[in-house]
């Protein structure tokens, strides 16, 4: 990256994606691929914008405070740390294997960063080792199914969203 002219700020990552996504809406910004070729999916810079934007509506009253983010699902990981950065929100990325083996580590990374959410699927909100880890820090727990629901064109708009792991500073 090149030095700003005079005074003028460089681009933001969030900025840089929205113009993406104006530029080259269907263009392929990422490509999963799972164990078989045939596994492959693919995340185009209009989705990843709309989605992102999505999430960070639902994180408005974070900007500046940590959020953990906990996606096992690379696809996830992407749209959740893209709507972190469009919230102003400090990401805080785990490991995405939540097991009671990482319970350890995922608690130490808590602990330190003093986190205002933690961003994961309902699946692993809801187990019981998560739930007590989050409890005693006061930290919101927030379903990243709840928070797709914000993005009126995803793909993931309407699919199993409860909202009921939505803080009530984000409805």
């Amino acid at each position: 990256m090149t030095a700003p002219a005079g005074d003028a700020l460089p681009e933001t990552i969030a900025a840089r994606l929205e113009r993406h996504a104006r530029e080259r809406p269907a263009e392929t910004a990422f490509r999963f691929v799972g164990r078989h070729a045939s596994e492959a999916r693919e995340l185009s810079w209009g989705d990843l914008w709309a989605e992102a934007a999505g999430i960070a509506a639902g994180l408005d009253g974070f900007a500046g405070r940590p959020v953990v983010i906990l996606c096992p699902d690379p696809r996830d990981f992407v749209t959740v740390l893209a709507g972190c950065l469009v919230a102003g929100a400090v990401a805080v990325p785990v490991p995405g294997i939540a097991t009671r083996r990482a319970a350890g580590r995922i608690e130490s990374i808590i602990a330190t960063a003093s986190p205002a959410a933690l961003m994961a699927p309902e699946k692993l909100l809801a187990q019981p080792w998560l739930t007590d880890l989050l409890a005693p820090g006061g930290v919101a727990p927030v379903s990243m199914e709840a928070l797709r629901s914000f993005a009126p064109n995803s793909p993931h708009t309407g699919v199993g969203s409860s909202h009921s792991h939505v803080p009530v500073q984000l409805r």
